[in-house]
């Protein structure tokens, strides 16, 4: 609907080349399985220190924009990151003698981090699939790319429901007035990604969108009645404190 009205209200033409749709479904599938993977690692631990597991993306987006698409963040930038990861360690060991070899081979972790890992392969891809289109505006580009990934997505969902679970699939479409209100605000975050990683480098943007994490706790202690210890605190400030300086350093 979003790609139609900016197509009827002002039409564009956009010109898409053929590396462009491995690019977008392999940011849409990465999207999926990073998803999961939270999700699962929410059995281990609470909602607001599982979702923090995931932040390991804040490295493994600027390691992978270094790599893939040559957008290196500067050596400030660099030890901000650090001091995110220092701040992800804090909140994941539950006792200062506890291993790392402990602490890595935890389910939560693991889970947690691998989220991480796909969440930034589809930043990546999602900046590299903008990038690769030409020929329009920056919005344009983004809605494309936002209507393509999340068309692939919806099918790549329908399928394996379809086929695994049918009954989770009748259920989707007789509760549909409850998603619908999720959808939206799931598509209006996923839509401002997708432009901002069009107007930078993704490092930059996952960098800063993780203020979600103070969200998260705050979500975490008023809503779902959840109690932290103050090193999962000290964790989050030490997070904040590195997004800042990516922020500021980029």
């Amino acid at each position: 609907m979003l790609l139609t009205s900016t197509y009827i209200w002002h039409p564009t033409p956009i010109s898409v080349p053929g590396s462009y749709w491995l690019k977008v479904s392999g940011a849409g599938t990465a999207q999926i399985v990073g998803t999961i993977l939270l999700l699962k690692s929410f059995r281990e631990r609470d909602f607001a220190v599982g979702t923090v597991y995931s932040k390991a993306e804040i490295l493994l987006v600027a390691i992978a924009s270094t790599l893939i698409l040559k957008e290196a963040p500067s050596l400030p930038a660099w030890i901000a990151i650090v001091v995110c990861m220092v701040g992800l360690v804090t909140l994941t060991a539950k006792k200062s003698a506890q291993s790392y070899y402990s602490l890595a081979a935890a389910p939560g972790v693991v889970r947690g981090m691998s989220a991480g890992l796909f969440f930034g392969l589809a930043a990546v891809g999602i900046r590299s699939s903008v990038t690769t289109l030409a020929g329009s505006s920056i919005w344009h580009r983004s809605v494309f790319t936002l209507a393509t990934m999340l068309g692939i997505q919806a099918l790549l969902h329908g399928l394996y429901l379809f086929y695994f679970a049918p009954d989770q699939l009748r259920k989707i479409f007789s509760n549909w007035r409850r998603c619908v209100l999720i959808g939206l605000m799931s598509v209006s975050g996923t839509t401002g990604w997708t432009v901002a990683m069009a107007m930078t480098t993704a490092s930059r943007v996952r960098t800063l969108g993780q203020i979600e994490i103070v969200l998260a706790f705050v979500i975490s202690t008023t809503r779902l009645k959840e109690r932290h210890k103050m090193k999962d605190y000290v964790g989050s400030t030490l997070v904040l404190l590195g997004i800042i300086g990516v922020v500021v350093f980029s």
